[in-house]
């Protein structure tokens, strides 16, 4: 029988929120939760072997393992009070509230915190095939990777909520981001501190948000859900509307697979109908949009949205701009993808089209 260290919620069905030897479990009865004199945690197995090991961790002090109530474990040098280290370093599916996936910029490297499925939710904590972490080659998004391929994306945050999330709220859990030279970071807190949640990165790919109500879970919330589209299912320049593809700017773009497109296959997404040129570009406005992947977008300052109209007509590259509170402008530059339209709510994005004259497109693209 395979046997793990583990933490727990002290609910009646005992919730593992930690799991650190999923791939290297004990595989008879005898193990052996070991801290050395120099400050490092390890699982023995019966010869005497580390199945794993928090690391080397030097210290001349007394170093003490401590199970915190946000559910962290930690060792701590008690003459110093140094951190030698805590399973914040490594986090299993759950994130439990006040602690915090992000990541920080090193000398020479990042180091990132993130959610890591298992094999098999509750049954399996062999690592599965998926990781839910705030990306740093984005501009504050949470992303779900399935090996190097993006599974899901919450869009930008815009100081309250995801931008993607346009029925997200704040009265029962509050979300924070917070950012500077040295990285970001994400947490939740609990408006009411006696109720428990979970967030938990199912084995397929789901992120779902539990509340302890009496003695059960409750699923109060997941992502992504059966209405949310497929990654880029659009393709470039397309735009789920409704449950199907458009062209996000119909009058303008057309789909580049003409008969893919017919045959419900939009990989290939839209192309402009007239080129970019340097001399007559101007800007129309989709609004109530989850802006497009910000993997090829930049910030251009905290100005107003006519100061990131220009900003990005001084940048010829520049194909796109979106203002939002909190991260100010966002410019994209190369192809724009993943871009979902809402009934209301949602963020306006500016694309550069070859015209003398913007407008704004929303009552049309509505209504085909």
């Amino acid at each position: 029988m395979n046997r793990y260290l583990g933490i727990w919620n002290t609910d009646q069905y005992r919730t593992v929120v930690w799991v650190p030897n999923g791939d290297n479990p004990v595989i008879n009865s005898t193990g052996t939760l070991y801290l050395s004199p120099d400050g490092y945690l390890s699982i023995q197995n019966s010869t005497g072997q580390n199945i794993w090991s928090t690391g080397n961790q030097i210290t001349r002090g007394e170093p003490e393992a401590r199970l915190l109530d946000t559910g962290l474990l930690v060792i701590i040098d008690t003459k110093s009070g140094e951190m030698l280290w805590q399973s914040l370093y490594q986090l299993s599916d759950t994130l439990l509230p006040h602690v915090p996936i992000g990541y920080s910029n090193l000398l020479d490297s990042i180091l990132e915190i993130q959610l890591s499925s298992w094999k098999v939710t509750e049954i399996d904590p062999f690592p599965g095939e998926y990781v839910r972490k705030l990306d740093p080659s984005r501009k504050f998004e949470l992303v779900t990777f399935r090996g190097s391929d993006v599974f899901y994306r919450t869009g930008p945050w815009d100081g309250n909520r995801w931008n993607g999330f346009p029925e997200m709220t704040q009265d029962l859990v509050k979300f924070f981001v917070s950012s500077g030279e040295n990285g970001a970071y994400f947490w939740y807190e609990p408006q009411d501190l006696s109720v428990l949640w979970c967030l938990v990165l199912k084995s397929n790919g789901t992120t779902c948000r539990y509340k302890l109500n009496g003695s059960d879970w409750i699923e109060y919330w997941k992502a992504p859900d059966d209405s949310t589209p497929s990654y880029a299912v659009c393709g470039p320049y397309g735009i789920y509307i409704d449950g199907d593809c458009k062209c996000c700017v119909e009058a303008l773009f057309h789909p580049k697979n003409v008969n893919d497109w017919k045959n419900s296959m939009f990989s290939e997404g839209c192309e402009r109908n007239v080129p970019l040129n340097d001399t007559y570009n101007s800007f129309v406005a989709l609004r109530n949009v989850k802006l497009p992947d910000t993997i090829n977008a930049v910030s251009a300052g905290n100005g107003s949205t006519s100061e990131c109209e220009s900003w990005c007509k001084k940048n010829s590259s520049c194909v796109a701009y979106a203002y939002i509170e909190w991260q100010g402008c966002l410019a994209w530059f190369g192809e724009i993808i993943a871009m979902e339209q809402f009934l209301d709510e949602g963020a306006t994005l500016y694309i550069r089209v070859a015209s003398k004259r913007g407008m704004s497109l929303f009552a049309m693209i509505r209504a085909n």
